[in-house]
Parts: structure tokens; sequence; C-alpha cells
């Protein structure tokens, strides 16, 4: 028989992130379920070890929140970068496109004269727009950079709450821990 952490499956469309942090929370929730079973059933160690699987599933939040911001942070980029490059291509495709029916519209010498002397304009036209698509670029850039900074921050401050948090519930733990030897002990005595 297939145990049931083997039976599951990511949902589809589900983000990867979350996925994993499903399976991780099934898992242990199958471990807690299995020790249950071992011990006696129902009173304290149930509810300790339901909220044990909480706590577990909050942890795993936290720990996949600074992913996830790094993730819509490149998207976003990609996105920008994917569209810039999008409307220069339309832009100097249209030059090119003008300058062919201009040299196709060449029949004499005066029609050729005129088509040498839009040159210049043309090429006024691709360096004012070539020096524009600089400066978009260096801003998608330069806010990619501060984004990026500010989610880093971001990230540093979660990483370091989560560690707190967890050595809060391992002293915690610890003293639930110390407690129950202590009543055991004195019942024994």
């Amino acid at each position: 028989m297939t145990p049931s952490w083997a039976r599951w499956r990511c949902r589809k469309g589900a983000v990867f992130s979350s996925c994993i942090r499903e399976a991780v929370s099934h898992a242990i929730y199958c471990l807690c379920s299995f020790r249950m079973k071992l011990r006696l059933k129902g009173g304290p160690v149930m509810a300790e070890q339901t909220q044990t699987v909480r706590e577990f599933n909050q942890q795993m939040d936290r720990m996949v929140l600074p992913a996830q911001r790094v993730g819509a942070l490149m998207m976003n980029n990609i996105e920008r970068m994917a569209q810039f490059q999008l409307n220069t291509m339309q832009a100097y495709s249209h030059i090119a496109f003008r300058q062919w029916r201009d040299a196709l519209e060449i029949r004499d010498q005066q029609s050729l004269r005129e088509f040498f002397g839009k040159q210049s304009e043309c090429m006024r036209e691709v360096g004012k727009k070539m020096a524009e698509d600089t400066e978009v670029l260096a801003s998608i850039g330069q806010e990619f950079a501060r984004q990026a900074q500010h989610v880093a921050e971001e990230n540093v401050r979660t990483m370091t709450d989560m560690t707190h948090a967890l050595e809060r519930a391992a002293q915690q733990d610890a003293q639930r821990a110390a407690e129950r030897s202590g009543s055991r002990r004195s019942a024994n005595a």
C-alpha cells in the first residue's frame, strides 16, 4: 500500500514554492499522525502536535516569502525588459521600412538626391532614438537595483525575525520538556 505522502501531487497551476510548502506540511502532518497513533489518543499531546503543524506552516510561509519577493521582482523586471525590447524593435522597424519605401521610389537623379538628403535626417532620428533607449534602459536598471535593495532588506528582516521566532520556540519546547520530565519524576517518586 502506498503511504499517503507518496500519493501527494502538486495541484495544477499551483506556485512551485507553495507546492513544496504543502508537500512538507503534509509530510509532517502524516508523521505527527503516525506519532499520535503510537501515543495515547486525545489529550494535550494531540493539541500540542496540531500546534506544532500550525507553527511549522507559519514558518514555511515566512521562509518562502523571501523567494516569492525575489521571484516577483524578477518577473516584473523581465516583463519591463520584454516590453522595452518590443517597443524598440517596433520603432526601429518603422524607421527601416520607411527607408526601404523611400528607396523604392527612386526613379531618377532628382529622387536619388532627395533620398540621400533624407539620410542625414534619418541618422539624426536613429541617434535620438538610441539616446532615448539608452536612458530608458538605464532607468530600468536603476529601478531594478533600487527594488532589489529594498527586497534584500525586507528579506534580511524576515529571516532575522524567523530566526528569533525559532529560538523562542526552541526555548519553549525545552521548557515544556523539562516540565514534563519533572512531573513524571515526581509522579514516579
